[in-house]
């Protein structure tokens, strides 16, 4: 990934008014995620690690965010 591509992404994530509606060309729902809405930005990735990668992010998100509700850092 280069760092224009980098940039880009961040800047789309940026200029949203709200949370997604639906699957993109940009964004894609994780749905392995089983507490939380949680959005991945699309880029191109080689076809072997994509399954393992995808497989266990799900479960990775939602307890990296129950932890940062946990600790406080999700108030609002």
């Amino acid at each position: 990934m280069t760092l224009d591509l980098l940039v880009a992404q961040l800047d789309y994530v940026a200029s949203l008014e709200g949370p997604p509606r639906g699957d993109t060309a940009t964004l894609k729902l994780v749905r392995q995620s089983r507490r939380y809405d949680v959005w991945r930005l699309s880029h191109p990735f080689r076809e072997q690690m994509g399954d393992a990668f995808y497989d266990s992010v799900g479960a990775r998100a939602d307890q990296i965010i129950d932890r940062w509700l946990r600790e406080g850092e999700g108030r609002r």
